[in-house]
């Protein structure tokens, strides 16, 4: 396996992609390993000095985003446009903040002309859809070759054997859909090509069968005696982990080693409810279908690293557009590099999400990259509460515990300013009409489970909290709880 993994890097570190034959390589070696009882990591290069590494890994960023810029000017009609009215060429790009100069991508973009996105190289053929949920806006068709497919696949099987959640031995619960969900669809082509057993449940499963898998000993020849891994939404991991602690099925009562979820971000209190459930920490990761191949993984240290080998990301004032100082929000801005992405490489695309890029530089994990303290969630849903904001996400994962509301849940937040003081005004449906004399009772439960009612503004009455119970369907334009769970919490 030694000399696949070298050529391999030597290949990365070129900026070039390594070649599929020895990275299949490398995944049937491992897996060969791990079959017979011996786990060895792959190999991996002796640990130099952090600044050193981070100017090498700037240094190869600046030479694959002049790659991407000559590439995307070749062969992507839209870019070549914009390219040639801002007069930029690659040859321009001295370093890496030059990358100002270049035209910002909203997804506007692609809705409006997404085949001029598409590389007229010879070669380039879709394969693969990759489709977007329609939560920030009408649903968007976007695609991938086999090649790049496989390409990231391979990367996740290596990687996951490294880090020991994927193998022959294990046995996996995913609770995302295969339809919308590219990180589910390749996360679950990972598994397989490990050697591990999926059960992709989706997101329409039945709450107890999910929860009383989780308890089951498979008795299966190979495998652990009980499902190892668990992969779901936050949404999902709410409905899940609440549902595990009413029926008793906690802590050892699994044989759970690592939880994972994506695609909304992450509060404390699913991180606190699952730990106490099921004693496990919580691994959040951030992608965009947009970007495939870029996007962000916490490592076992607990941080979030932003996988710079792939992609570029910068953070802006929403308002200015310009960079944001570390330790201040801003907007995460993300150019997917060629030759990582070839049918589909986008530079700077805007991709809506508040987050906080870190003043640190290092990891306790020993990974160099970029590091970010926080996933704040999206700028156009963010509520400012006297000086703190809140995200729609958080209150979501809360409601998705009640079982008299509607599930995904439907809810509109919006901060008033009247005479006496601000207001803020959540609305939320029930899942069917409640007897009046309940209502007081359930607003309560409600109100006291929300992470905004424990804000010193609320509790001072600074600001004041008005939840409201309406009937199902009364809410013509709901908050879209992004991933969401199951259609009923049953």
């Amino acid at each position: 396996m030694l000399l696949p993994a070298l050529r391999s890097l030597g290949r990365a570190l070129l900026g070039r992609r390594p070649r599929q034959q020895d990275l299949e390589r490398m995944i049937a070696d491992l897996r060969g390993r791990l079959s017979r009882g011996r786990p060895r990591r792959p190999f991996t290069p002796p640990r130099l000095p952090p600044r050193f590494v981070l100017r090498q890994l700037r240094a190869l960023q600046l030479r694959k985003l002049r790659r991407t810029v000559d590439y995307v000017h070749r062969y992507l009609p839209h870019y070549r446009r914009v390219l040639d009215e801002s007069g930029v060429r690659a040859s321009d790009l001295r370093s890496l903040d030059d990358l100002r100069r270049l035209p910002i991508t909203h997804r506007t973009d692609l809705q409006a002309g997404r085949d001029d996105f598409l590389s007229r190289a010879p070669g380039m053929t879709p394969a693969v859809d990759l489709r977007t949920s329609g939560t920030t806006g009408k649903p968007l068709d976007l695609f991938l070759t086999r090649e790049e497919f496989d390409y990231y696949v391979a990367v996740q099987a290596l990687s996951g054997m490294a880090a020991g959640f994927l193998g022959p031995a294990h046995i996996l619960q995913v609770h995302l859909s295969l339809d919308t969900s590219i990180a589910s669809r390749i996360f679950s082509a990972a598994a397989l090509r490990t050697g591990a057993l999926v059960f992709n449940v989706g997101v329409s499963g039945q709450l107890d069968r999910s929860v009383e898998a989780l308890c089951k000993d498979w008795g299966l020849p190979g495998k652990f005696p009980k499902i190892s891994g668990l992969f779901a939404s936050p949404g999902q991991l709410w409905a899940l982990a609440a549902r595990a602690e009413r029926l008793g099925m906690c802590g050892d009562r699994t044989g759970l080693r690592r939880i994972f979820t994506c695609g909304a971000p992450v509060s404390e209190d699913l991180r606190r409810l699952v730990r106490r459930v099921w004693g496990l920490p919580l691994r959040g990761a951030w992608s965009m279908v947009e970007t495939p191949g870029t996007g962000i993984f916490e490592c076992d240290s607990g941080r979030l690293h932003f996988l710079d080998l792939s992609g570029l990301i910068e953070f802006l004032d929403p308002d200015t557009r310009e960079p944001v100082a570390p330790g201040r929000p801003g907007v995460a801005v993300v150019t997917a590099f060629y030759p990582d992405r070839e049918l589909m490489p986008v530079i700077r695309y805007w991709s809506g999400d508040l987050m906080m890029p870190s003043t640190e530089t290092t990891c306790e994990c020993g990974v160099v990259s970029t590091l970010i303290d926080d996933i704040l969630g999206r700028i156009d849903q963010m509520i400012i509460v006297g000086a703190r904001n809140f995200f729609p996400h958080a209150m979501g994962d809360v409601l998705t515990t009640f079982p008299e509301l509607i599930q995904p849940p439907r809810f509109r937040v919006a901060v008033v300013e009247r005479e006496e003081a601000q207001h803020v005004v959540m609305e939320i449906e029930c899942a069917i009409t409640q007897p009046r004399e309940e209502i007081p009772g359930l607003t309560r439960r409600i109100r006291e489970a929300l992470p905004i009612a424990r804000d010193p503004y609320i509790t001072t009455g600074t600001v004041r909290l008005d939840l409201s119970l309406v009937p199902p369907g009364s809410l013509q334009d709901p908050f879209q709880y992004k991933l969401q769970g199951p259609a009923r919490l049953t």
